[in-house]
């Protein structure tokens, strides 16, 4: 708390010292500096937990606990990965600090020292901002973890190749999109979604797989088969 407090107080500093402001604007800045602070503090940075279950995990595209599992790892691994570049970036950064305060302690014009130190104090902020995206992207790689183990029992296939899930997945998933397209979807939309839903279904029938894809009402069944009969002739 006490570091991001320093930060805001910083923030505000380089503003006023900025003489961008008209007094009365400085003093709306001081006037919102508390709200600010819990600004900084509570902003949503990158998805909550609601947005990772109902938004990117939702039925109609991940319809199965295989397929939800395995968007996790993939959402994880992006999350990892930008951790690790960042990582890179502000070691940089504290670099390129330490370059700029040996070259202040070398320097004896005085408006040169001045832009030596708004740098200094620019790239500080920088890294105040890399420390806020880290903690979020930690707090990310949590809340997918809890998910992925959370999703492990239920899962029908294994943990350790993405295919095995696939062609289940894959068919429940254009069955829902069809069942949920509706009559006024455009013809291309249409086509396009039974063409995958035929060739995924003829792919499940081969592996003997149709009955964990098909819906169980015979109505509903008899309306695929119809639907890809008109489309595909």
């Amino acid at each position: 708390m006490t570091q991001e407090k320093s930060v805001q107080d910083d923030a505000l500093l380089a503003i006023r010292q900025s003489g961008m402001l008209s007094p009365t604007d400085l003093s709306s800045l001081e006037t919102l500096k508390d709200e600010l602070q819990e600004t900084f503090l509570n902003v949503q940075v990158f998805r909550t937990r609601t947005e990772m279950d109902v938004s990117v995990l939702n039925d109609l595209h991940y319809p199965t606990c295989d397929s939800k599992f395995w968007q996790s790892t993939r959402e994880q691994d992006v999350q990892f990965t930008e951790l690790v570049s960042l990582s890179f970036e502000a070691r940089k950064n504290q670099v390129e600090i330490k370059k700029l305060q040996r070259s202040l302690e070398s320097e004896s014009d005085s408006l040169e020292r001045e832009l030596l130190i708004i740098e200094i104090e620019q790239r500080q902020f920088h890294g105040a901002l890399h420390q806020r995206t880290a903690h979020n992207r930690i707090r990310e790689l949590r809340e997918w973890s809890e998910i992925k183990n959370q999703l492990k029992p239920a899962m029908e296939h294994g943990l350790t190749n993405v295919n095995d899930h696939q062609l289940v997945s894959y068919g429940r998933r254009f069955v829902l999109q069809y069942l949920n397209m509706g009559d006024n979807a455009p013809p291309a939309d249409r086509k396009n979604i039974v063409g995958l839903m035929q060739t995924t279904l003829r792919r499940c029938k081969e592996a003997g797989l149709l009955e964990h894809v098909m819906p169980t009402d015979p109505q509903l069944q008899e309306q695929i088969a119809k639907e890809i009969t008109e489309i595909t002739g």
